[in-house]
């Protein structure tokens, strides 16, 4: 493998040992303790000390990061279980009380949630370095006609925005691969010579910095700016440990 490649591999490896090596200790004891001891209190305990997440893939990378370290440093006994998938399947999740919180983009699609919103992000357009657009310092809408595109999922709420804005912009791409990761976006975008629309979050971090083989382009005529919010099932009691994650989220 290219060493674009091996990096978030080696780095996701890094991390994932890490966090075995710390919890793991707690985490046998507590396990222990739960399945084979009855106390008062059990219920209350079991589940303060798990929070499953759904969120989509922007917010795993680049917005909850900071958030569950703050959280973490005041609740540690809390054991984060995040999982990576669409606004649509996090709306169905949460909706039918499989969940108890879960980060969409909006609009959403039923009026039996209740929205906090959390963050607005622009939807930026992005090139690899050696890409013809790369060289303009302001690319117009119209030159984006014909195209390449990497596109997130067909369906996904952010695809959805970014369809309905170039349609108003009278601009057709050619959509040639569909996936739901920013990162493997962006590496298509390096390695294939195509365009794809991200998150301004990811353009912003560290890695996507560091890298330099992928750049942002303005584009004129073309706004495109979602909205991310915290859902939870209107009406639902939340356990002390969603309740007291979504109060840190303000």
């Amino acid at each position: 493998m290219s060493e674009p490649v091996l990096t978030p591999l080696v780095l996701s490896l890094k991390v994932a040992l890490a966090a075995t090596a710390a919890v793991l200790p707690p985490g046998i004891l507590l396990g222990f303790v739960l399945s084979r001891k009855s106390f008062f209190g059990k219920a209350l305990v079991e589940t303060v000390v798990h929070l499953p997440l759904v969120v989509p893939p922007t917010a795993v990378g680049f917005l909850l990061p900071g958030a569950i370290a703050a959280f973490r440093r005041q609740h540690p006994g809390v054991v984060f279980q995040v999982k990576e998938a669409g606004s649509r399947e996090i709306e169905t999740a949460v909706g039918s009380e499989e969940l108890e919180l879960g980060i969409v983009t909006l609009p959403t699609r039923t009026r039996e949630l209740d929205e906090r919103p959390l963050a607005r992000d622009r939807i930026v357009l992005v090139a690899s370095k050696d890409h013809p657009l790369a060289r303009r310092q302001r690319v117009d809408a119209r030159a984006l006609n014909g195209q390449n595109l990497v596109g997130f999922e067909a369906g996904s709420a952010v695809r959805w925005l970014i369809d309905g804005a170039l349609r108003e912009a009278q601009v057709e791409m050619n959509v040639v691969m569909e996936l739901r990761s920013v990162a493997a976006i962006l590496q298509m975008v390096e390695t294939t010579g195509s365009l794809a629309f991200v998150s301004e979050l990811s353009v912003q971090s560290e890695q996507f910095q560091r890298s330099g083989a992928v750049v942002p382009l303005l584009v004129r005529g073309l706004e495109i700016q979602r909205e991310l919010a915290l859902i939870s099932k209107r009406g639902r009691s939340l356990s002390p440990a969603a309740r007291a994650f979504s109060d840190s989220l303000g």
